[in-house]
């Protein structure tokens, strides 16, 4: 038998598997699909290249094509090398495909790599709020030409609000005693500014202390109601922070 006779089953399974790779590639495309896709796309040669040969070897027979008849031994042939050649071709072919999706997870992994960078750089210069740091300089400088022990003061409250801030910023919830801690620290710096116009009253029960609460929402709070109300020593800003009997915690100002 001649050798395109052979080899023209293989071709035409190979197209068909072709058609079929694209679905599989479609629907099981990712690189932690690889074993699945490559397991159905076994079965699938295999089932194809063989129902097809076979099929194909029959119409031979019947039809007398090239005057041929069927023989064992050309319909084991046509199916070795028909199965060979797709086991090659899909092999190369494969291979190409998941190192083009290796390539692009890299690429992914690196951009979004990028990306969080990006992010966390853009959260932490909102964290460093410029008015807030700027007032905290300008108070320190006084201090230190005052009073050179609370500057001293002043500047370990001050470390310690913005080592909590660029710690905080890489939790989404925090314990509320470390909050209340931070808020505490925050509230020197500010008091340094304000002296007696602002008081900060806190009565948390400790069962609370473990409780989680957004990062940074007690210091929004108290920020807020800082910016948007008035504070004289004739009329004292006075900011409260406590809990109920209903695990509510409060946060209010006169």
């Amino acid at each position: 038998m001649s050798i395109p006779l052979i080899c023209l089953p293989g071709l035409v399974a190979w197209y068909l598997h072709c058609l079929l790779n694209r679905r599989l590639r479609q629907a099981f495309g990712t690189l932690d699909q690889t074993g699945l896709r490559l397991s159905l796309q076994v079965v699938a040669l295999l089932l194809l290249a063989s129902g097809f040969v076979l099929s194909l070897f029959c119409v031979y027979d019947r039809a007398g094509i090239l005057g041929y008849r069927w023989e064992g031994a050309d319909v084991q042939l046509g199916l070795l090398l028909s199965l060979g050649l797709c086991f090659l071709v899909e092999t190369l072919s494969e291979a190409d495909y998941t190192f083009l999706k290796y390539k692009e997870s890299k690429e992914d992994v690196r951009s979004l790599e990028q990306l969080a960078e990006y992010q966390e750089f853009e959260s932490l210069k909102n964290l460093i709020n410029p008015h807030f740091l700027f007032n905290c300089l300008n108070t320190l400088s006084s201090l230190i030409a005052e009073d050179p022990p609370r500057a001293g003061r002043f500047l370990d409250e001050l470390s310690k609000v913005y080592r909590y801030l660029l710690f905080s910023n890489q939790q989404a919830l925090s314990a509320l005693e470390n909050e209340i801690n931070f808020i505490r620290s925050y509230y020197q710096l500010l008091k340094t500014r304000y002296g007696n116009a602002l008081e900060l009253n806190v009565d948390v029960a400790p069962l609370y202390h473990r409780y989680l609460i957004p990062s940074l929402s007690l210091q929004l709070l108290v920020e807020n109601a800082v910016k948007h109300n008035i504070a004289s020593n004739d009329h004292p800003l006075v900011i409260d922070i406590f809990t109920t009997e209903g695990n509510q915690l409060i946060v209010n100002n006169n």
